[in-house]
């Protein structure tokens, strides 16, 4: 993951700088982030340019780990989030990964590139104007989950870490498969996994595996869930929040599932205003 692999691909309108950089290759794919600086000028030979070392943020976009790309950060109050983090003087990076599906990436995977774009971004810091002592993941649904796998499960992508911002993540999908009838669990087990032949017993033991609560971190979180999800059920943040105590922060938003789709205006105030405040408190 060193320079080589990183070149201009495009840039955002004239007010929208957002350099498009490859932070590795894996199966013959070229996996890509976007980088929001909200300067007024394209880094276009950015790693030639003195830029000042700012606190970042890497976004990993939802989609059930089966679909969805790093344009997901401009879809609904993620892009006036986006806006605000700019505003604040954030790098912000949206990353896209190997997604999950019969013929494609499977979980793991999907977590080693998450790991391997925070690798690059630390690895490559100075250049990327990052500073390394204030980097935090952000992720939504199967994105908040693999964003908590990247640090819960690895010591060393842990330490690299100031905090992560989970919105509506799984935590437990060994508890959100085992009311799956067996024939769906053999199909998962397939998709995501990629075990051969039908062994639920080695099934549930991964999906234990890569079940956040299973893991202890002293990474404060901060939670954000619509009380009438009917995707990612609220109780698995509940879980979370109950787990971590003192070092997690909870906000539940009223008439809203999954995805916060229903935001009103002083919901999403709400949202920012809570996402600033954690941000205050710890960078």
């Amino acid at each position: 993951m060193g320079l080589l692999l990183v070149f201009l691909v495009s840039c955002g309108g004239e007010n929208d700088p957002s350099p498009t950089i490859i932070y590795t290759a894996r199966d013959g794919k070229e996996l890509k982030m976007d980088v929001f600086y909200g300067d007024d000028s394209c880094k276009v030979d950015f790693f030639d340019v003195d830029i000042a070392l700012r606190p970042a943020i890497l976004y990993f976009h939802g989609g059930s780990w089966i679909s969805g790309t790093r344009e997901k950060i401009h879809q609904r109050y993620r892009e006036h989030v986006l806006r605000r983090l700019m505003e604040r003087g954030m790098v912000v990076m949206s990353v896209d990964y190997r997604l999950v599906g019969l013929g494609r990436g499977h979980l793991e995977e999907a977590v080693n590139d998450c790991r391997d774009a925070l690798s690059f971004v630390v690895e490559n810091a100075e250049k990327l104007g990052v500073d390394t002592a204030r980097i935090g993941l952000w992720g939504s649904s199967a994105g908040a989950h693999l964003a908590m796998m990247t640090v819960f499960a690895d010591s060393t992508a842990a330490r690299r870490v100031k905090f992560v911002v989970d919105d509506f993540g799984p935590v437990d999908i060994h508890e959100m498969f085992e009311v799956v009838p067996q024939w769906g669990r053999e199909f998962v087990s397939d998709m995501i996994f990629d075990m051969e032949g039908k062994d639920l017993a080695k099934f549930d033991s991964l999906t234990s595996v890569y079940s956040p609560i299973n893991y202890d971190t002293n990474l404060p979180v901060l939670i954000f869930h619509g009380e009438d999800d009917d995707v990612v059920d609220i109780s698995q943040s509940r879980m979370l929040h109950e787990k971590l105590r003192d070092k997690s922060h909870f906000i539940t938003f009223s008439g809203n599932g999954h995805g916060l789709k229903k935001l009103d205006s002083l919901q999403l105030r709400e949202y920012i205003d809570n996402f600033e405040n954690f941000l205050d408190s710890i960078l």
